[in-house]
């Protein structure tokens, strides 16, 4: 990217961010439990609604059975956090959560979030638990 201040501002503001949900987000079947990836080393507001998008058209029969997969993010934040809660309460899942960056494991335990979602730190501990 130039040295263009309108530029650099846009780029910030996130209105040269395109998030594609086939590049970023993903589903797939592991046994019995079926995995949302998020392929982002940000997950911030400006990829909640590209994330809500895409998770409205996740329908899975066992709610029980359902991983979401955030240990390619190395930060996470309060919106995207909050589609996560959303769609967990509003389908009525049991969601676990897959993350394995140690400072948002300790941001998650501060903020009591791991109280609405097990957290693992990889795919083998989420499954048999």
């Amino acid at each position: 990217m130039n040295s263009n201040l309108y530029e650099r501002k846009s780029f910030l503001e996130g209105s040269l961010m395109k998030t594609n949900n086939k590049e970023h987000f993903s589903t797939e079947k592991y046994n019995d439990y079926t995995v949302l990836k998020v392929d982002l080393l940000r997950a911030t507001a400006y990829e909640a609604e590209a994330f809500k998008k895409y998770l409205r058209n996740f329908h899975n029969k066992d709610k029980n059975k359902i991983i979401i997969d955030l240990s390619k993010s190395s930060f996470i934040d309060s919106t995207f956090l909050s589609t996560l809660i959303t769609f967990s309460n509003k389908n009525q899942y049991k969601v676990k959560l897959i993350v394995s960056n140690r400072k948002q494991l300790a941001i998650f335990k501060l903020t009591k979030i791991d109280s609405l979602f097990q957290i693992f730190t990889n795919l083998d501990q989420a499954k048999v638990s």
